[in-house]
């Protein structure tokens, strides 16, 4: 015969330490799924698809402002008698952005 216990000779703190880890491993399989998914897509792999399209989207309105600035330097040219240079300027700078999004997007 060994040093073993059976069930009959546990303490209760024994027994309550079974169960609470019995808990704790249910818990951890429950939030594992949670997390990584189960069958379908968990919340690590939906926050990631939100962060990316979020930065899609932050990138998309910088492009709009940049836009509208370029529009607002158009008009304050031509009051300065000088929108030729500043629509060249300006032209250029559209040209570009547009083979930025271009290379960012669609390449």
């Amino acid at each position: 015969m060994g040093t073993e216990k059976s069930d009959s000779a546990m303490t209760s703190f024994e027994k309550q330490v079974i169960e609470t880890l019995a808990e704790l491993k249910t818990l951890l399989t429950e939030d594992h799924k949670l997390l990584r998914g189960n069958g379908h897509p968990g919340l690590v792999d939906r926050v990631s698809s939100l962060e990316s399209s979020v930065g899609v989207v932050n990138n998309f309105k910088d492009m709009l402002e940049s836009l509208v600035s370029l529009k607002a330097d158009v008009e304050v040219m031509k009051q300065q008698k000088k929108w030729w240079h500043g629509l060249v300027v300006d032209g250029v700078a559209v040209i570009c952005m547009g083979v930025s999004i271009y290379c960012a997007f669609f390449k």
